[in-house]
C-alpha cells in the first residue's frame, strides 16, 4: 500500500514537505543533518560515489531520519483524519523513536565502519593480484 503523507497533511491544512511536518510533530534532526535538503542528498550520493565515506554516511544518516520519521508521522496524520471526520474507528498508538533512532545511529556507525575495512581489505588484494 502506497500513502502519499502529503495528501493526508493537506487535507488537515498544512502545506510543505517532510521537514515542516517533522518541526510541526516536534521531531528534530541532529545538527549536522537539520539543515539538509532533497539536493544535498543527491550530492553526498555523488560524494560517496567518488570515494568520501564521510558523505556515505552522512547520506545513510539522512535518509534513516525520513524513514524514521515517516510512520509516526503517518500515525499522527491518520489520528488527527479520525478526529476531523469523526470516524468510528480506533486511533493508532504513535511510534517512539527515541530507542529506535539511538540504534540506527549506533548500527550506521558499525556498517560504516565495515564499509571501510571492506574497502581497504579490497583495495589490498587488488594491490596484491597486480603484483
Amino acid at each position: 500500500m502506497h500513502i502519499d503523507l502529503c495528501h493526508v497533511y493537506r487535507r488537515l491544512g498544512q502545506k510543505g514537505g517532510l521537514k515542516p511536518l517533522e518541526a510541526s510533530a516536534g521531531f528534530f534532526r541532529p545538527p549536522h543533518l537539520a539543515t539538509l535538503s532533497g539536493a544535498d542528498a543527491v550530492a553526498l550520493w555523488r560524494a560517496q560515489i567518488q570515494g568520501d565515506p564521510a558523505a556515505l554516511r552522512r547520506l545513510v544518516e539522512y535518509n534513516l531520519y525520513d524513514v524514521f520519521h515517516l510512520r509516526p508521522l503517518a500515525e499522527l496524520g491518520y489520528n488527527r483524519l479520525l478526529q476531523r471526520t469523526r470516524m468510528p474507528a480506533p486511533e493508532l498508538p504513535v511510534t517512539d523513536r527515541g530507542a529506535m533512532l539511538y540504534d540506527v545511529s549506533r548500527a550506521v556507525e558499525a556498517a560504516c565502519y565495515a564499509a571501510r575495512s571492506e574497502a581497504i581489505g579490497g583495495a589490498s588484494e587488488a594491490r596484491k593480484s597486480r603484483s
